[in-house]
């Protein structure tokens, strides 16, 4: 641990990778002391090379958009920003609102004072980072947390998910109440693929699937030839292929996910697991104690 005038950094090692330093900051509101504050800040990137993330209450914003109302800006924005430049820091997207602090008077002055930076190699072990504002309850400053592996499931769908999805169905599958098939999407792809981006889009907005896409038909199959009684067929759910489609992408996105949110003893249904692993490891176990 390194305790400084402005910040505390720790460093920590994870699996598979060399150690890690994470740093908190309070910046001075002195313009005087702000000089020694990119000073120290400076020394513990360069103690912390490659691995570094830091994170707290600059007092100081980066760019004019990161503010509303008050004065003008004074100077220190600049030395804010020469400093992120020089030390080649990753200032990832802030998401829910794009301040974090507000003097809370009736015409609001609003800054962007807090915030987390971090290297390009910690980018490397983390893709993807953002940064999302939470809820404020008494403080004048809105909590923020550093998501290092952000879940993607409302994120808005994307032409290559959707395209990815309709090539990986079956393209006989049964056609549903509208009597197309997956190979239709599928041969007419370049003409439909606009249309049918823009379906996933308002999706996407209003959370709601359209009822006639979510419509199904239920059908009797027969279990056996010359089915006579009732009890010789099963009944079966035609679903629209466009019902489908949105059924794929979004398990898509779940089983890149499944892993982390199932626990490691459970082997089945799990990709890349298998019923029998646990089995496997209980008869290694008897064996080593007899």
């Amino acid at each position: 641990m390194v305790i400084g005038s402005f910040s505390v950094s720790v460093k920590f090692v994870l699996d598979g990778c060399g150690p890690l330093w994470l740093s908190t900051v309070y910046g001075p509101n002195s313009t005087v002391l702000r000089k020694d504050f990119w000073v120290e800040l400076s020394d513990i990137f360069g103690l912390s090379f490659p691995f570094w993330c830091v994170g707290g209450d600059f007092n100081v914003i980066r760019r004019s958009s990161k503010k509303l109302g008050g004065s003008s800006l004074t100077p220190s924005m600049k030395d804010f920003d020469d400093f992120i430049r020089e030390c080649e820091l990753i200032d990832p997207p802030l998401r829910s609102s794009p301040f974090t602090w507000s003097n809370m008077q009736e015409s609001p002055v609003c800054k962007r004072l807090d915030r987390f930076l971090y290297s390009n190699e910690w980018e490397q072990l983390f893709p993807q980072s953002l940064q999302e504002v939470l809820p404020r309850w008494t403080s004048d400053h809105w909590p923020i947390v550093l998501e290092t592996n952000p879940f993607q499931l409302d994120s808005p769908f994307t032409e290559e998910e959707i395209s990815k999805a309709i090539f990986q169905l079956d393209r006989d599958k049964a056609s549903g109440p509208n009597g197309f098939t997956i190979a239709v999407f599928q041969d007419c792809w370049d003409v439909i693929k606009e249309d049918l981006v823009r379906m996933f889009a308002e999706f996407h907005k209003n959370r709601i699937i359209n009822q006639s896409t979510n419509a199904s038909f239920i059908v009797l199959l027969p279990k056996k030839s010359m089915s006579k009684k009732i009890s010789d067929y099963r009944p079966i759910s035609l679903i629209t292929s466009l019902y489908k489609i949105i059924v794929k992408v979004l398990s898509g996105r779940l089983r890149g996910v499944l892993h982390e949110t199932i626990h490691s003893t459970q082997g089945a249904f799990v990709q890349g697991r298998q019923i029998l692993n646990a089995v496997l490891i209980a008869n290694e176990i008897v064996d080593e104690k007899r």
